[in-house]
Protein backbone atom coordinates (compact mmCIF):
# COMPACT_ATOMS: atom_id res chain seq x y z
CA UNK A 1 0.00 0.00 0.00
CA UNK A 2 1.48 3.33 -0.99
CA UNK A 3 1.57 6.39 1.22
CA UNK A 4 -0.75 9.30 0.51
CA UNK A 5 0.98 12.17 -1.25
CA UNK A 6 0.39 15.61 0.24
CA UNK A 7 1.35 18.99 -1.23
CA UNK A 8 1.48 21.74 1.41
CA UNK A 9 3.10 25.07 2.09
CA UNK A 10 5.74 24.95 4.85
CA UNK A 11 3.78 27.22 7.22
CA UNK A 12 0.73 24.91 7.01
CA UNK A 13 2.67 21.86 8.22
CA UNK A 14 2.31 20.45 11.72
CA UNK A 15 5.11 21.33 14.15
CA UNK A 16 6.20 17.68 14.32
CA UNK A 17 6.77 17.57 10.57
CA UNK A 18 8.59 20.92 10.59
CA UNK A 19 10.89 19.65 13.33
CA UNK A 20 11.57 16.46 11.36
CA UNK A 21 12.48 18.51 8.27
CA UNK A 22 14.88 20.65 10.31
CA UNK A 23 16.46 17.49 11.75
CA UNK A 24 16.84 15.83 8.34
CA UNK A 25 18.32 18.95 6.71
CA UNK A 26 20.29 20.69 9.50
CA UNK A 27 22.47 22.67 7.07
CA UNK A 28 19.68 23.76 4.76
CA UNK A 29 17.46 22.23 2.13
CA UNK A 30 17.84 24.69 -0.73
CA UNK A 31 19.80 22.23 -2.88
CA UNK A 32 17.17 19.47 -2.34
CA UNK A 33 14.30 21.48 -3.82
CA UNK A 34 12.88 19.99 -7.01
CA UNK A 35 10.56 21.40 -9.67
CA UNK A 36 7.58 19.63 -11.21
CA UNK A 37 4.37 20.39 -13.07
CA UNK A 38 1.17 20.19 -11.06
CA UNK A 39 -2.23 19.04 -12.34
CA UNK A 40 -2.82 22.48 -13.90
CA UNK A 41 0.49 22.20 -15.79
CA UNK A 42 2.06 24.99 -13.70
CA UNK A 43 5.69 24.69 -12.71
CA UNK A 44 6.00 24.24 -8.92
CA UNK A 45 9.10 23.98 -6.75
CA UNK A 46 8.95 21.87 -3.61
CA UNK A 47 10.99 19.94 -1.08
CA UNK A 48 10.24 16.20 -1.07
CA UNK A 49 9.95 14.81 2.44
CA UNK A 50 8.79 11.41 3.62
CA UNK A 51 7.37 10.47 7.03
CA UNK A 52 6.14 7.12 8.29
CA UNK A 53 2.61 7.71 7.08
CA UNK A 54 2.78 10.37 4.31
CA UNK A 55 4.91 11.59 1.44
CA UNK A 56 5.06 15.40 1.49
CA UNK A 57 5.90 17.86 -1.24
CA UNK A 58 6.52 21.07 0.70
CA UNK A 59 5.96 23.99 -1.66
CA UNK A 60 8.68 26.64 -1.50
CA UNK A 61 11.08 28.57 -3.68
CA UNK A 62 14.81 28.77 -3.02
CA UNK A 63 14.46 32.24 -1.48
CA UNK A 64 11.65 30.99 0.77
CA UNK A 65 13.92 28.11 1.83
CA UNK A 66 16.55 30.61 2.96
CA UNK A 67 13.94 32.61 4.91
CA UNK A 68 12.67 29.44 6.57
CA UNK A 69 16.20 28.54 7.64
CA UNK A 70 16.66 31.98 9.18
CA UNK A 71 13.54 31.32 11.29
CA UNK A 72 14.85 27.90 12.31
CA UNK A 73 16.52 29.14 15.51
CA UNK A 74 13.26 30.74 16.70
CA UNK A 75 11.32 27.57 15.96
CA UNK A 76 13.82 25.30 17.72
CA UNK A 77 13.87 27.58 20.78
CA UNK A 78 10.08 27.54 20.92
CA UNK A 79 9.96 23.74 20.64
CA UNK A 80 12.53 23.37 23.43
CA UNK A 81 10.47 25.67 25.68
CA UNK A 82 7.39 23.55 25.10
CA UNK A 83 9.30 20.35 25.85
CA UNK A 84 10.85 21.74 29.03
CA UNK A 85 7.55 22.96 30.49
CA UNK A 86 6.35 20.66 33.23
CA UNK A 87 3.17 18.98 32.18
CA UNK A 88 0.31 19.55 34.55
CA UNK A 89 -1.45 16.44 35.71
CA UNK A 90 -5.08 16.60 34.80
CA UNK A 91 -7.39 15.97 37.69
CA UNK A 92 -10.01 13.37 37.04
CA UNK A 93 -13.51 14.68 37.08
CA UNK A 94 -15.73 12.77 39.40
CA UNK A 95 -19.42 12.60 38.84
CA UNK A 96 -21.36 14.47 41.50
CA UNK A 97 -25.06 14.09 41.93
CA UNK A 98 -26.92 17.04 40.49
CA UNK A 99 -29.16 17.32 43.54
CA UNK A 100 -26.21 18.34 45.71
CA UNK A 101 -24.57 20.55 43.11
CA UNK A 102 -27.66 22.59 42.25
CA UNK A 103 -29.82 24.40 44.77
CA UNK A 104 -33.36 23.19 44.74
CA UNK A 105 -35.96 25.70 43.66
CA UNK A 106 -39.32 25.89 45.36
CA UNK A 107 -41.95 23.95 43.48
CA UNK A 108 -44.33 26.03 41.40
CA UNK A 109 -48.02 25.40 41.67
CA UNK A 110 -49.43 23.91 38.52
CA UNK A 111 -52.60 25.16 36.89
CA UNK A 112 -54.43 21.90 37.50
CA UNK A 113 -53.96 22.17 41.28
CA UNK A 114 -54.78 25.85 41.79
CA UNK A 115 -57.41 26.60 39.20
CA UNK A 116 -60.74 25.08 38.43
CA UNK A 117 -61.31 22.93 35.41
CA UNK A 118 -62.68 24.51 32.24
CA UNK A 119 -66.14 23.06 32.76
CA UNK A 120 -66.43 24.41 36.29
CA UNK A 121 -65.08 27.82 35.17
CA UNK A 122 -67.70 28.20 32.47
CA UNK A 123 -70.43 27.06 34.84
CA UNK A 124 -69.30 29.61 37.42
CA UNK A 125 -69.34 32.39 34.80
CA UNK A 126 -72.89 31.49 33.72
CA UNK A 127 -74.19 31.52 37.29
CA UNK A 128 -72.48 34.83 37.97
CA UNK A 129 -74.04 36.32 34.84
CA UNK A 130 -77.54 35.17 35.88
CA UNK A 131 -77.30 36.89 39.28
Amino acid sequence: MSKPKVIKVFDALEDVVKEAIYNKYPYGFEKYIITFKNHKKHLVSALPFETEDKYYMVKMTRTEANKILSKKEEFVAQMEKEKSKPKKAKAKKTATPKATAVKEKPAKATKAKTSKTKASKTAAKKTAAKK
